[in-house]
């Protein structure tokens, strides 16, 4: 059923999609951990731009201190003794010792000169260590001079004048400051407070003068490469802030810095401060975040894909029931469609076998019964009679059966129509009233006020009635009363028959209307019946909608009831159904159990000898009809199949076609629709009634469908066929 390529191709869906996930979680993953490194280098950015400006404005300001203090403590140094001659004494030069000695991270050396043109230098050689010039001429003012000698590349210098009370001029100073030495200490200050970030000094051609950071290479400073060098040259000379995405080589390692730089400048001397990162310090934290979403996004989309691969099998699964179930359910459906088939072969052909002898023993009796061979004594009058009855019993038994499987097997279609109750109600006790006046009982008969139509199947509804009055009748007792009453009751319409009879147990209630049941055989051999008259009342009740309700007490009676919904009951403004719509001619009541004719009864005869066309290929069958016919004045010719049929039509133009169906050589389906189609208008709408032994109703519409003007099943009663036969006949004759 299911094979592994079957499980494939139901799983193939899935696959594509989690191929479709995959591929959209890759995608995603590698879009988000761009987005999420972008951001982290922008905040990498962010953070480096304003520790560089904080930085930078730290730095502005210790250098704006020491310019105050330095330009401050030019009144308290003791210049005068600098300008001197001899060598100071030691106790003297103590404030100028303590001034350089404090700011020997900037100061390199302090020059005064005098008014008199002559000055000297104080120079820091080393920690507390100061060396002192010679005395010597430098031109004033100290502000305009630059000395190679004591200002070495890189060097600047902040002048300024000492001046006596009286405004007049006692020095100039001039301090040199080196601006490396004033960063380094900024620098390893920087460091220590924020050891995951580089610090460098960049001067004015785009080279790092000095660095820091906590690696392993904090005295080493990095290679820039050209192109990095030539724009920070560029920034640094228009004092332009930026960012920079970039790589150094460091050592023996290349490293990617995401830096950040603003302009410095110290009196004259001028660059950029660039605080950098680490990149991949910073987007380690990032692609491990990211890693772990991913990985938990592949386990969620695996767990997923798992359990939808688990629920696909447990569907293929079921997939693979349902298809067994639907297989056995069809072969089941095919196999019951067969046995219903078989069934309905059987049961038509079991009518067609059972009904072809019966319509000789019915037919001869019927016509024995009615001298038209010759008289008849009082005792071949009555076992021709019991013949008679005996056989329209069977005939009852065959029709009750077929019914019934019919009704059960759904085959059975109700002819809806609009009849009346009351013609309905009088027909069925028109056919039990001789029986009943037989047996002396008094049959009552009760109907509201004006007549009630519904919508109903009249040849069933009277069926109905036919086996209930019957049964009503053959459980009272001789001089008993029995009814039948049609009533209205709480929007419902009853139907009831009742007798006071000999009435049922309550216990056995529920056995009625089970086919083949007979409550007590006793019964059986003393009433007679085969249990199939109440089973089929109630499937006739229930195929209108309707219900069976009986009450019944031993000795005192029984009441049967057929209730059915008002929905059925139509206004009284509608138009009621024709005579012939109440009661559509139908075989099995043709030979419902009326009184055989009395012997001497008048007969109607056939006009001028009429031709009539017998065609039938069963001799048992054609004797009997051809007999009774002949004796009524017809005058009969006989073919035996279809194609004999046609020919006899084209010569000898008859009055009348009797067609039998199942004939060989060709049927006589196929036969009238031949007829039908002759040229001569004449001959091609000659009446054609079909009598057969095939009594389905597909059977009666197929032979309605070839053309036959009626249809009449085997048996049938001599007398009414040839009142058929005279019928059409004369509206031939009759039409224009």
């Amino acid at each position: 059923m299911f094979s592994r390529s079957h499980l494939f191709y139901v799983n193939l869906p899935a696959l594509l999609l989690g191929a479709v996930a995959m591929f959209v979680v890759g995608l995603g993953a590698v879009v988000l951990g761009q987005q999420l490194r972008n951001n982290e280098r922008e905040r990498a950015m962010n953070e480096a731009r304003q520790l560089a400006f904080g930085s930078s404005r730290e730095a502005a300001e210790l250098f704006w201190r020491f310019r105050e203090e330095f330009i401050f403590s030019l009144t308290h140094l003791p210049y005068e003794r600098l300008l001197e001659e001899r060598e100071a004494a030691p106790e003297t030069l103590v404030p100028v010792r303590r001034f350089l000695a404090l700011n020997q991270d900037i100061l390199r050396e302090l020059v005064v000169v005098g008014p008199d043109g002559r000055g000297r230098s104080v120079i820091m050689r080393g920690e507390n260590y100061v060396v002192f010039t010679p005395l010597e001429p430098l031109p004033a003012p100290v502000s305009e001079v630059r000395w190679e000698r004591i200002l070495p590349s890189g060097s600047v210098q902040i002048s300024g004048v000492v001046q006596a009370p009286d405004a007049s001029i006692r020095a100039y100073a001039a301090a040199v400051i080196d601006p490396i030495r004033f960063w380094r200490e900024r620098l390893t200050s920087f460091s220590l407070s924020h050891p995951g970030l580089w610090i460098h000094l960049i001067d004015q051609s785009g080279a790092p003068v000095i660095g820091r950071h906590a690696g392993d290479y904090a005295d080493e400073l990095p290679e820039f490469s050209p192109e990095v060098r030539g724009r920070l040259a560029e920034d640094g000379s228009e004092g332009y802030e930026g960012r920079l995405l970039h790589r150094v080589r460091h050592g023996d390692r290349s490293v990617d810095l995401i830096s950040a730089y603003v302009p410095v400048r110290i009196e004259g001397w001028s660059g950029l401060l660039m605080i950098s990162a680490d990149e991949q310090a910073v987007l380690g934290p990032a692609s491990k975040a990211l890693t772990t979403l991913t990985a938990i996004a592949v386990a969620i989309f695996v767990l997923l894909l798992a359990i939808f691969l688990y629920f696909a099998r447990y569907t293929l699964r079921n997939q693979r029931q349902l298809e067994t179930s639907r297989r056995l359910a069809e072969t089941s459906a095919r196999e019951a469609e067969a046995a219903n088939q078989a069934k309905s072969n059987f049961l038509a052909m079991m009518s067609h076998e059972l009904r072809t002898p019966l319509n000789s023993i019915l037919g001869l009796s019927e016509s024995l019964l009615e001298r038209l061979h010759g008289p008849l004594t009082d005792k071949q009058a009555r076992y021709l009679d019991l013949v008679l009855t005996s056989g329209r019993h069977l005939l009852n038994l065959i029709n009750d059966i077929l019914d019934l499987a019919k009704i059960e097997s759904g085959r059975l279609e109700a002819q809806f129509s609009s009849c009346s109750v009351r013609e309905i109600c009088e027909q069925a006790i028109e056919i039990v009233q001789p029986v009943a006046a037989r047996r002396g009982q008094r049959l009552v008969f009760e109907l509201p006020a004006g007549d009630i139509h519904l919508r109903a199947d009249a040849r069933l509804l009277h069926h109905l009635l036919v086996n209930l009055l019957s049964n009503a009748v053959k459980f009272t007792p001789e001089g008993g009363t029995l009814g039948l009453r049609v009533a209205s009751v709480s929007e419902e319409l009853r139907v009831e028959v009742w007798d006071r009879g000999i009435g049922i147990a309550a216990e056995d209630i529920p056995r009625l209307f089970q086919p083949f049941v007979q409550l007590d055989a006793r019964l059986a051999r003393d009433y007679g019946g085969t249990g199939l008259g109440l089973a089929l009342v109630k499937q006739i009740a229930h195929l209108h909608g309707g219900r069976m309700k009986v009450e019944s007490r031993p000795g005192a009676g029984s009441s049967f009831t057929f209730v059915l919904p008002a929905s059925a009951v139509l206004p009284a403004a509608d138009s009621p159904a024709p005579p012939d719509a109440a009661l559509p001619a139908a075989p099995r009541l043709m030979a419902a159990a009326a009184p055989a004719p009395e012997s001497g009864t008048p007969l109607p005869s056939s006009p001028n000898g009429s031709l009539v066309l017998l065609v039938d290929d069963t001799p048992s069958n054609v004797v009997p009809l051809r007999d009774y016919l002949e004796n009524k004045g017809c005058r009969v010719a006989v073919a035996e199949n279809g194609r004999s049929a046609v020919d006899m039509t084209s010569r000898l133009g008859p009055d009348l076609v009797l067609m039998d169906i199942q004939m060989p050589e060709m049927d006589g389906i196929e036969a009238t629709r031949r007829i039908r189609a002759l040229a001569d208008p004449a001959l091609a709408r000659v009446p054609i009634i079909a009598v057969t032994a095939l009594a389905m109703p597909a059977d009666r519409d197929r032979c309605i469908a070839a053309g036959v003007d009626d249809y009449v099943t085997k048996p049938y009663r001599p007398r009414e066929l040839h009142a058929r036969v005279l019928e059409l006949i004369a509206k031939r004759k009759n039409a224009p």
